[in-house]
């Protein structure tokens, strides 16, 4: 199979990050990455996994706004970071726990249905 010049370059980029990933982030790579709060885990369109959040700290995107990751190569058992393959990101509070202070909050006992929306990567809700 003969790749063009963009897969080679995508491939490439993959395979680094996978490899920096297996090393593991240094100190001064967490300080540089970009935080990601109220995180989640999802599928882009062409399904691969992405993580959607609330980014603060990116090079390119505005603060406060909810963004979805590239590709999503590797993510720390303990939720510090996680490794995309384009950057690495520093972990804030997941969703679930936003989600189940919110259902504290009401007293209500199970989260099911409590959010009715859109999330990217996901159906509309019915």
């Amino acid at each position: 199979m003969q790749l063009t010049p963009d897969q080679r370059l995508w491939i490439d980029k993959v395979l680094a990050a996978l490899n920096a990933a297996e090393a593991g982030p240094s100190e001064e790579d967490l300080s540089d990455a970009p935080m990601l709060d109220c995180w989640r885990p999802f599928f882009s369109r062409q399904g691969t996994p992405i993580l959607w959040g609330i980014g603060s700290g990116h090079p390119s995107l505005r603060d406060n706004d909810q963004i979805t990751t590239s590709q999503l190569v590797a993510l720390d058992g303990q939720n510090i970071w996680a490794r995309t393959v384009l950057r690495w990101y520093r972990l804030a509070q997941p969703f679930s726990e936003f989600e189940a202070e919110l259902v504290e909050g009401f007293n209500t006992k199970e989260a099911s249905g409590f959010f009715a929306g859109r999330y990217p990567g996901l159906p509309a809700a019915r």
